[in-house]
């Protein structure tokens, strides 16, 4: 799991941004995950969070940031003439492309019934990257 050449990452998601990784496993990525639940006086909160999260996803390329503005359009056809914005693509989790579609503050009401129309759902997966804003 990391960049698409197998390097360090980078994610608006993880680690405000900078490099990360290479993981070598799911089970390593989803640890890195969890860490900030570290810094949470209630320990049980890492293993709950930890538990919830399935180390068995294919990896896959991906985009990473898939969003209505990175997506160009031909307006008279609604033929996909490209996508942009590629700094964040890499080898994921099977998951990450919805969830990350699904993550941030661009997120409309359009957006999500296109992302929910097109993309294989991981509700589980999404909770619990919402429930680890927290941290």
């Amino acid at each position: 799991i990391g960049s698409c050449t197998g390097d360090q990452a980078c994610d608006h998601r993880l680690n405000n941004g900078f490099p990360c990784g290479p993981f070598h496993s799911e089970s390593q990525f989803n640890d890195y995950l969890v860490g900030p639940v570290r810094r949470c006086p209630r320990q049980e909160l890492v293993e709950h969070y930890r538990r919830r999260l399935a180390d068995d996803h294919g990896i896959v390329f991906t985009h990473a940031d898939l969003d209505g503005d990175h997506i160009l359009v031909e307006p008279t056809t609604g033929k996909i003439t490209g996508i942009i914005d590629w700094e964040t693509a890499g080898w994921w989790p099977a998951y990450w492309e919805y969830t990350k579609a699904r993550y941030g503050p661009r997120y409309q009401p359009w957006w999500k019934k296109l992302v929910s129309e097109v993309l294989v759902h991981y509700e589980d997966e999404l909770q619990v990257e919402y429930d680890l804003q927290d941290y």
